[in-house]
Parts: structure tokens; C-alpha cells; sequence
């Protein structure tokens, strides 16, 4: 595929980055910067156009997904992004009837709604189908009984999708609304780093809502559990590739006006192979990008792709956060630099979305290594 972003994106570039400077980078406030967004058709630019979105395929997307991370210098907010079009992108526009599309999508688009995925519980983190929340059908009606964990836009979310075991020893995905009777959402968990992307536990009991929320058919759930796995690890670490890129350029800068001994410090070698490896690392990132782009929009499964493009830019984000406060010195340690919340934001980039170690697991398995 053309690795060069092609016209339409390019004006979306441009009009994300200016945006960006003149506007979000400056709003403090979380519903405001979220408004602003919707306005100036960030949602909107990720969202197929199949369900009234602009996105033509699934290389815009991703490629959206990258620019915001490079444009936007508050990782947490862009987390939260993320983890409302991990819904709003591919789960719903792929599995949900037009009864739920026509429902919230005007509000995905306009940003009067925030979408989450709600899986993970407290006894099952890489363990995600040893869940226990229970989803059972009864006549037109389903029941959902359970809570979820570390679930990221708890707080603010209006909608979630949330994925149970049921009757028939299979998994179910539903469209639960925070309104919905027998929903309670717990306090803030408070986190090390992503603090704009609030995260909670969700509790159900007794939830009741009509069969026309369940997403697919009723066994369907693990399929759209997997797959949309698969759509978060590329998604969330698309903005991770162009977070890189923005550090990257940031220390650039900085080493360049720094003076230390009569001379700018990125004329000191081991300061210089330091942003080399950066950009070796984000070089790299983009060829495992723009191949799962060339291989979603053929149709093709990228489990392993996914796997691998996870792992790769989850450790090089963390390092390059971490070069980059070693590049900064005294002053990356300091609130002020702006790098040590960089590197708190980066660190969870090798726990969410499956670990690490549960990546190089995936790709092991993937490649024929019998377990």
C-alpha cells in the first residue's frame, strides 16, 4: 500500500494539528475539550461512514488515531478517545443491529454520548473469559448480574458494552446504558498516569434491559470479545506511535538549545544515539502500522499482527518516555518539563490490552510453539 497519507488525510492533518494548538492543547476542562473535539470532527473522522461517520476504511481510522496521539499532549484524554472509538469505531458499526446504530450514533458523532468497553473483572485480568457476570435471557428481556474492573471512561461513560457468560456456557455482548436501572457505577480509581481518562468498577444487579440491546446473536459474545481485542491493541497503539513521534520532537528541540560544556548536548554522541534509536523504533512502528492497514481493509485477520504491533510499541513508548526524562535530566523530573507525566502515562502502555508477557504468549502460540 501507498505508505504516504493521501489527500483527505493530510487536510485532516493540518486541521487536527491547528486545532490542537489553538484550541485543545489549552482547554483544561474534560467535557469542553470532549465538545470541541466532536465540533471539529475528530469522532466523527473515525467513525465508518456506514453508520455516519467520514471514515472510508480502516487505515483512516488508524491513521486518525496516530495523528491525535502525535497532536494532542495529554495522553490520558486521548485514552479516553480511544476507548470510546474501540466502541464507536469497529465493535458496534461491525456486530450491532441497525436498531442500536440508529439509537446512539448520532450522539457518538456529536459527543453528547461516551462509549465503554467493559470486560475485565476483578478475578480475570489476562484471564478475560474467567469472567462471572452473568447474562440470561428471559422472553423479550435480558438480565445482566455482575461487575467489571479498571473499566477506562467509567465514570463519564453513557453507554457500555459489556460481555457475560451465559445460560448455555457461552459468552453474550449487550448495550447497557448508565441510566438503565440496576446499573451502578463505584468511584474513581485513581492511577500513576492517563489521569483524564477516568477509570471506575461497574456493578449490574438485576439489570433488565430489552433483547434488542444484545450486540449480535446471543452466543456471539466471544467472537466480538476477541475480536475487538484485536481492534484495541491496534487502535490504542496507533496514538501510541504518534505519542513517540511527539517526544521524539520534543527532544529534538531541547537538545538542540541545550548548551552544556560550550556545545549543544545532541552534539554529545550518547545524547544523540538516544533519539536515533527513537526514530529507528518509530520507523519501524509505522511499517507494522501500515501493514495491518493494508491487511483490515482486505479483510484479512491480524491477531497476530495485532499481537506483535502491541508488544513492539508498548516497550518502545516506555523507553522512549524514559530516554527522554534521561535526555531532559533534573528538569524531565520536574512537573514543569511536562516529561515525567509522559513517562507515568507510557508505563501502563505494557499492562493494558493484554501484557507483555501475554503478548510475546499470543505470538509464541500464534507461530506453532506447542503449549
Amino acid at each position: 500500500m501507498d505508505y504516504k497519507l493521501n489527500e483527505m488525510q493530510k487536510k485532516i492533518y493540518s486541521g487536527i494539528r491547528n486545532f490542537a494548538d489553538e484550541i485543545l492543547n489549552i482547554e483544561e476542562d474534560f467535557y469542553k475539550k470532549w465538545k470541541h473535539c466532536a465540533d471539529c470532527g475528530v469522532f466523527a473522522s473515525m467513525i465508518p461512514n456506514r453508520v455516519g461517520g467520514l471514515a472510508e476504511n480502516f487505515s483512516d481510522i488508524l491513521l486518525i488515531a496516530k495523528m491525535i496521539g502525535e497532536l494532542f499532549r495529554d495522553s490520558g484524554f486521548v485514552f479516553a478517545i480511544n476507548n470510546n472509538m474501540i466502541v464507536a469505531s469497529y465493535l458496534l458499526p461491525t456486530f450491532a443491529s441497525e436498531v442500536i446504530i440508529k439509537d446512539v450514533y448520532p450522539g457518538l458523532i456529536d459527543g453528547s454520548l461516551i462509549a465503554s468497553y467493559a470486560v475485565t473483572e476483578p478475578q480475570s485480568g489476562s484471564d478475560v473469559y474467567n469472567m462471572l457476570t452473568k447474562i440470561t435471557r428471559d422472553g423479550d428481556t435480558i438480565e445482566i448480574n455482575g461487575s467489571k474492573t479498571y473499566i477506562s471512561n467509567g465514570p463519564i461513560a453513557n453507554i457500555f458494552v459489556v460481555v457475560g457468560k451465559n445460560e448455555e456456557n457461552s459468552y453474550t455482548a449487550v448495550l447497557v446504558k448508565s441510566t438503565d436501572a440496576g446499573v451502578e457505577v463505584g468511584g474513581e480509581i485513581k492511577k500513576m498516569g492517563l489521569e483524564k481518562c477516568p477509570m471506575s468498577e461497574v456493578f449490574f444487579s438485576e439489570c433488565i434491559i430489552p433483547k434488542e440491546r444484545v450486540i449480535g446473536t446471543f452466543s456471539h459474545g466471544q467472537t466480538i470479545c476477541n475480536m475487538t481485542l484485536d481492534w484495541e491493541r491496534s487502535l490504542s497503539f496507533s496514538s501510541h506511535l504518534g505519542t513517540m513521534t511527539r517526544i521524539m520532537n520534543s527532544c529534538i528541540k531541547y537538545v538542540n538549545e541545550r548548551r552544556q560544556f560550550g556545545k549543544t548536548i545532541g552534539s554529545f554522541q550518547l545524547v544523540s544515539e538516544k533519539i536515533a534509536r527513537m526514530k529507528v523504533s518509530i520507523e519501524l512502528g509505522e511499517l507494522l502500522l501500515y501493514k495491518i492497514c493494508d491487511m483490515k481493509n482486505n479483510g484479512k485477520k491480524t491477531f497476530l499482527e495485532s499481537a506483535i504491533f502491541k508488544y513492539y510499541i508498548g516497550e518502545n513508548y516506555t523507553n522512549c518516555s524514559l530516554e527522554a526524562m534521561q535526555i531532559y535530566g533534573a528538569y524531565g523530573y520536574c512537573e514543569e518539563g511536562g516529561i515525567e507525566k509522559e513517562v507515568r502515562d507510557a508505563l501502563a502502555a505494557k499492562i493494558y490490552s493484554g501484557t507483555s508477557e501475554i503478548q510475546l504468549d499470543i505470538i509464541s502460540r500464534m507461530i506453532g510453539i506447542k503449549k
